[in-house]
């Protein structure tokens, strides 16, 4: 249990049941001074891991619209020793980091962590992560102007969540659809803009969600927004009347002090409808100044609205004393930023030299494992040379054995057959045996037959009219190998003679014309002769004069 002494926060003090991190995001928009002292106490109590404690200090900046302090605590979720071991952490860091660069207006480092968090997320298969990024990346790309690459990425975000299910996650679904509609709204797209509402209907219209079905799902909030953008785009479209209608659909729903009016504004102020900015600016800003969020350009949007209402009044003064306080907001605004930047630029630094302390640490000992490994290529090196020149030699040899033992199975191929020219004809039935051996044996010395891969045992049987079991029996008795084998042995043989004697012919091309495919060519040449093809083609046609010694 952490023990706590109460503290003082907004002239009140703080019970130890306050002091929890729940109530830090419960407090930063309706009492964020007291927000901001539970900060402090957790931090105090250094209870909290650090990647916790810069979670919710930087979610308070952010939520405060203090996107610099924010980004300052999200940079230091991605230094903590946690979040480097843990992936989980990491995409928690990368989706907080978006948001921020978005409002900041840097959409190439927003880009950056959005491509860093879809990496992290297809890892992790985490698919709200990953359509998260992917719809990141399609707004920091719309942001450069390629419109068409950037709804394609947006689209696919979409096609994505929906085959894990739009029920489990429609509050992602709706942000995606409104989004969309409103980058098409701002492209000035308004019947594909309209296309998408439509989709929002039809999505949220027949299916069943956690906290409702159908359209129940959409609060009045976001039924607000989505008439909103009706309006604007039914007058786009030159639909006055239908816009006039989606306007009146608007008024009746949600609270005003609520709401964000800037999608709106155009139609607003191309109708005159002066009165309705005024009404709408006031109630805007009185609820941001109940929470005092007098900073943000929430703020500052909607004191523009105002401005651009007076002049079209013709009130210029209140316009220009208006406009004073809003450079004044800036100036306040762009003062405290230029402050956080300078303390985040000072930690950075500080924590930059703590790590440069642990690199010099490192490179003494990095020295030694590049002076090892050194050492180590250069006795590899020399092992692989030594060990190839032994197998050139070896090779070499097996090459010369072959081509002599080709050589002497012809010889003695010669030498039988001048003994069957002049052998005295026997009628006994071995004799007989032996004849139709011959037979076989000279139509399977063709060419045109031992080199068809089609040839079988069957064909010869029926050519040479040959009993199954004589024919097994004929090889062994004469060859004293199957006939398997030695059909084998003509092929290879066959081979050899065109590796040797055709170098300009491909291996494949050898096998085709060998009778066998180019995998069973490799098996059963390096079961006979020790090495492949390849080999042997390249050892064939050197002499072995003198062998060096396998030693050196």
């Amino acid at each position: 249990m952490m023990t706590c002494s109460p503290v003082q926060a907004d002239s009140k003090k703080l019970s130890c049941d306050e002091i929890k991190e729940y109530n830090v995001y419960s407090y930063t928009l309706r009492k964020p001074e007291r927000a901001y002292a539970i900060i402090q106490e957790l931090k105090r109590a250094g209870k909290t891991p650090a990647f916790d404690m810069h979670r919710i200090e930087g979610d308070y900046y952010f939520n405060r619209s203090y996107y610099f302090q924010a980004l300052f605590y999200y940079k230091r979720m991605l230094s903590t020793h946690e979040t480097s071991r843990d992936i989980e952490k990491q995409t928690e860091t990368y989706r907080r980091l978006i948001p921020c660069y978005k409002e900041l207006h840097n959409f190439i480092s927003m880009k950056y962590y959005a491509e860093q968090l879809l990496e992290c997320s297809r890892k992790a298969d985490d698919i709200q992560m990953e359509v998260t990024a992917l719809f990141a990346i399609g707004e920091a790309t719309h942001a450069y102007g390629k419109r068409k690459e950037a709804y394609k990425h947006m689209w696919s975000a979409i096609e994505t969540l929906k085959q894990d299910g739009l029920a489990e996650n429609y509050d992602l679904a709706y942000y995606f659809y409104i989004t969309i509609a409103e980058y098409q709204q701002r492209d000035r797209l308004p019947h594909q803009a309209s296309h998408t509402l439509d989709l929002i209907r039809k999505e949220f219209n027949h299916a069943i969600y956690p906290n409702g079905s159908g359209l129940e799902v959409l609060t009045s909030m976001r039924l607000k927004d989505i008439y909103a953008h009706r309006t604007v785009l039914a007058w786009m479209q030159g639909k006055t009347t239908e816009s006039q209608a989606w306007y009146e659909k608007f008024k009746t729903v949600g609270n005003d002090s609520c709401y964000n009016y800037q999608d709106l504004h155009p139609y607003l102020a191309a109708n005159n409808k002066q009165a309705d900015i005024e009404h709408y600016v006031d109630v805007r800003k009185a609820y941001l100044k109940s929470i005092q969020d007098t900073l943000s350009k929430d703020y500052i949007a909607i004191s523009q609205m105002l401005i651009t209402a007076y002049i079209n009044k013709g009130e210029y003064q209140k316009a220009n004393a208006l406009l004073q306080q809003v450079n004044k907001t800036y100036d306040q605004k762009n003062n405290m930023e230029r402050r956080a930047m300078m303390q985040e630029l000072s930690s950075t630094n500080q924590l930059y030299e703590q790590k440069m302390d642990m690199k010099r640490l490192q490179v003494y000992c990095m020295l030694g494992i590049v002076v090892s490994l050194i050492a180590f290529i250069a006795f590899y090196l020399w092992w692989t040379i030594r060990t190839r020149r032994i197998m050139v030699t070896k090779n070499r040899r097996m090459a010369a054995t072959i081509n002599e033992l080709i050589k002497y199975k012809d010889l003695n191929a010669k030498q039988e057959r001048l003994i069957s020219t002049t052998a005295i004809p026997s009628t006994t039935p071995k004799d007989r045996n032996e004849i139709l051996y011959n037979k076989v044996k000279a139509y399977l010395a063709q060419p045109d037959v031992f080199t068809r891969s089609s040839l079988n045992r069957e064909e010869l049987l029926e050519r040479f009219n040959i009993p199954k079991n004589l024919f097994s029996s004929l090889f062994t008795q004469y060859e004293g190998i199957s006939y398997t084998q030695y059909l084998t042995n003509i092929r290879l043989e066959h081979a050899v003679h065109m590796l040797k004697e055709y170098p300009q012919y491909s291996i494949d091309y050898v096998a085709e014309q060998s009778g066998m495919s180019v995998p069973t060519l490799y098996r059963l040449f390096s079961q006979k002769y020790g090495m492949t093809p390849a080999e042997y083609r390249e050892n064939s046609g050197h002499e072995i004069e003198s062998c060096p010694n396998d030693s050196n």
